[in-house]
């Protein structure tokens, strides 16, 4: 049978087998776990002499442990070590406790840093007596205590006991079911009920899972009580504290030796860093160079890294400084210890070891925390597929941007071409090749697949630029491979080393080189990188304006065109499409600068997935992204000379009930800027209204021409009216479609009593639909804030933190523009 139980040694290490090791090997020992721990106990041996027994952590970490390391506890004492008022962390790297409360008290126990200590009392002169988990008691400083930033009850409400022991490395039945699924058990497994029967159970099944619904519910902003990814926490505490917290935890280590599965202030590792100073302020991370989804980190891009953020290497991570500074621990020869380095050359602490290895980066605070309404379907579809998918979705007019999974290294294929086209017009431009230089091609030379040069007469000579258009339009294998042995292979590895925006994108071997292939080296790239490449290309950027243009050409020549172009090509004036695809077996890529309205970059890499479902969900999503674009460009063109509107909002509606809505105003040039972009909701039956009640927005382009709102004016520019009871918007037909104050016309109006509509009306804009106020065409279309339905009743709602932030920026002479996505626009 499992049991809680709490560790007395001052510090020891967890073991993946029984016995200790000669030395520390990755095979053999897992982590470091301090006095006062809790931990459950999975299973121990029989026999009396059995000295291991195999644990978990209150974080969910495995291994060894000696028996000699802790003690049994039961339920009820493991609830009262939550008492964080009464279990207490030693806050400094090492405490004495000694036997009186004075400097010259005898040595009865070192207490390491994180440790929990039970407070007796607290005394004069600052001084605290304890009692440490072995059951010593002595005094120390005040303040070398402080209060406990994480708590145990992932072991108390998600480990519920079993029957039977687990197997190694797998959870309890209801752990599992909450890790993988995100929700709590719906019936009482027949393990759980044998435990209870057999009376090692405190509480009942139904009370123990209640604990479960209720622990799940919790937003403490003192702990992050899962391991669980979800926005509690991130609600419940100042994120800039936060990241603040976890750097200032990291340096307070600086010159720390390192040592494998080190936790502790006398020596630890580099997951041993970030799990601490994570854990110090509140929040249990996977203890390993690695993102997990069942724990509360997610992957972002280098764009949007800061401070307290992670990076990732090859069995490595550090936390982020900003401004290029990272703190780690390292084993590296020169800096044995905790250290800072750079990410920037030019800097005198720049690792170009490490530079050169990033794999990605991580955050407690995803960009795409919510997912914008009109990408969540893609998003739905893209989680629905087998294998890895990556996808970037970014609009080179608006900045708009939209990633899933786009650090996932996958096999480049063929997308490892459009690399080699940009190295190749690299050198052009600098003279180092020849456009106009013909190569042979030998028999010898040619490969299999894909191209057309392995067709022709032996020793036919063909030119660079002539190599480089069938290598990308046709993806000729035979012309990859002679353009490589002309740059040159390292070369081309030294160019993507080199670039850092290709960042994950490794070249190993030429097209069908089957030796190299069968050791398991293959080029490899990321959604990120080839949508980097593109979006330099698409602004001109790749090499320089000429270059770019040259290769957008040759882009647009593609003639493999069933992915990403497939519905758009049957379009009547359909966009240029710039694109390299790639595929191999269970892999299919498809990267493309679409130049429409708003030329926007489409990025979608697959490997070891469902092919026909991916390339069917790249061709839809490619149409309906640049169908988005149409009706909004034809918006901002309009108003882009009427110096009499400063501020223009869209409200894209999409399907359903659901739109985007954008908020541009003009900068000193009166260019069109984005100063906003949300999610929203349009009327429950969507768009095209015609009468009072029939729950659709109007479309069209309206004056927003005041702002209101039930909490205080935070700074509209917009004339603004504070709601009060009085005040009323009135559907009758004498005052229709008016705001109406019943102290100046006293009458039972039929319309809103403003003041009753919380949220909804906490802050918004009156959206001048019907300004001749013809009965009964439609009142009180307002533009305000969501409030508990995925609809409104005609009006248009966005969160209330962007309406906020909509009445901060929108000056007088601010429109509104409402258009249906499934409407073609005019002109």
């Amino acid at each position: 049978m499992d049991y809680f139980a709490v560790i007395t040694s001052p510090q020891c290490f967890l073991y993946l087998e029984k016995g200790l090791p000669d030395r520390m090997e990755e095979e053999e020992i897992s982590d470091e776990v301090f006095s006062g721990w809790a931990v459950r106990v999975l299973e121990e041996g029989k026999a009396p002499d059995e000295e291991w027994a195999y644990i978990e952590t209150f974080y969910g970490y495995r291994g060894y442990l000696r028996k000699r390391d802790f003690r049994r506890i039961g339920r009820e004492e493991l609830k009262e070590r939550q008492d964080k008022e009464r279990f207490l962390s030693i806050g400094v790297n090492l405490a004495d406790l000694l036997s009186e409360p004075r400097v010259q008290g005898q040595i009865l126990e070192r207490v390491y840093r994180n440790a929990v200590v039970e407070l007796l009392e607290h005394l004069p002169e600052g001084w605290s007596r304890v009692r440490t988990a072995s059951g010593a008691e002595g005094f120390v400083h005040t303040v070398f205590l402080t209060r406990r930033s994480v708590d145990d009850v992932y072991l108390l409400d998600i480990c519920l006991p079993d029957t039977c022991l687990p197997e190694k490395q797998t959870a309890c039945p209801a752990a599992a079911a909450y890790l993988k699924t995100g929700t709590e058990p719906s019936e009482a497994s027949e393990a759980s009920e044998a435990s209870e029967a057999s009376g090692l159970s405190e509480t009942s099944e139904a009370e123990k899972l209640s604990e479960v619904s209720a622990a799940s519910e919790r937003s403490d902003p003192d702990g992050f009580y899962f391991r669980k990814k979800g926005d509690s926490f991130r609600a419940a505490v100042d994120e800039e504290a936060f990241r603040e917290g976890v750097a200032r935890t990291a340096l307070s280590f600086l010159g720390t030796q390192y040592r494998w599965a080190g936790k502790g202030p006398d020596g630890i590792d580099c997951s041993g860093l970030a799990f601490i100073s994570y854990m110090e302020n509140g929040v249990l991370i996977y203890r390993d160079a690695a993102i997990r989804e069942e724990y509360p980190i997610y992957a972002i891009g280098m764009q949007d890294l800061r401070k307290g953020d992670l990076i990732f290497f090859p069995g490595h991570v550090a936390i982020y400084l900003g401004d290029g500074k990272y703190v780690h621990s390292t084993g590296y020869w020169k800096t044995p210890c905790v250290t800072v380095n750079s990410l920037k050359s030019q800097d005198p602490d720049f690792r170009e070891d490490l530079s050169r290895m990033v794999l990605g980066y991580g955050s407690l605070y995803p960009v795409n925390t919510a997912v914008p309404r009109d990408f969540q379907w893609l998003r739905e579809r893209l989680e629905s597929l087998p294998g890895s998918v990556s996808m970037v979705y970014e609009n080179l007019a608006t900045g708009e941007r939209y990633a899933y999974n786009e650090e996932a290294v996958h096999p480049a294929a063929s997308l490892i071409k459009l690399f080699l086209m940009a190295a190749l017009f690299e050198a052009m431009e600098a003279g180092e090749l020849s456009p106009d230089q013909k190569l042979p091609v030998p028999r010898s030379e040619c490969v299999p697949s894909c191209g057309v040069l392995t067709y022709l007469q032996d020793g036919k000579e063909v030119s660079v630029r002539d190599l480089i258009e069938l290598m990308i339009i046709v993806s000729d294998n035979t012309a990859t491979n002679l353009l490589l042995k002309l740059y040159g292979e390292e070369r081309f590895r030294k160019y993507l080393e080199k670039e850092k925006a290709f960042a994950g994108t490794v070249y190993q071997r030429k097209m069908f080189d089957e030796k190299k292939a069968a050791l398991g080296l293959n080029n490899v790239t990321t959604a990120r990188a080839a949508a980097a490449l593109l979006k330099r290309i698409g602004k001109g950027e790749l090499v320089s304006e000429e270059a770019s243009q040259v290769m957008k050409k040759i882009l647009s020549d593609q003639r493999l065109n069933g992915k990403i172009p497939f519905y758009l090509h049957t379009l009547e004036r359909g966009p240029l499409i710039a694109h390299k695809t790639g595929e191999d077996s269970t892999v299919t890529h498809d990267a493309a600068l679409i130049d429409g309205p708003q030329p926007f970059v489409l990025c979608f890499l697959g490997s070891g997935t469902d092919v026909p479902a991916l390339e069917r969900l790249m061709g839809e999503a490619a149409c309906s992204l640049y169908r988005r674009t149409l009706s909004e460009k034809q918006y901002l063109s309009e108003f882009c000379g009427d110096a009499d509107t400063p501020c223009l909002v869209t409200v894209c509606h999409t399907r359903g009930s659901e739109a985007q809505v954008c908020a541009y105003v003009k900068d000193e040039e009166q260019h069109w800027r984005l100063a906003l972009q949300t999610p929203g909701f349009v009327g429950k039956y969507g768009t095209g209204k015609v009468k009072e009640g029939d729950c659709r927005t109007p479309l069209g382009v309206y004056d927003l021409t005041q702002t209101f709102g039930i909490l205080p004016d935070p700074g509209a520019k917009i004339s603004f009216f504070p709601i009060t009871p009085e005040l009323y918007w009135c559907s009758d037909e004498e005052c229709y479609n008016r705001l109406i104050d019943i102290r100046e016309h006293p009458h039972n109006c039929a319309g809103e009593h403003l003041i009753e509509y919380v949220p909804c009306y906490n802050y918004g804009m009156v959206i001048d639909y019907n300004k001749e106020c013809r009965y009964p065409e439609g009142s009180a279309i307002f533009f305000h804030c969501t409030g508990s339905h995925p609809y409104t009743g005609g009006c248009v709602s966005v969160p209330e933190a962007a309406m906020k932030r909509l009445l901060q920026i929108a000056e007088p002479g601010a429109k509104i523009c409402i258009y249906d996505l499934e409407k073609k626009p005019e002109g």
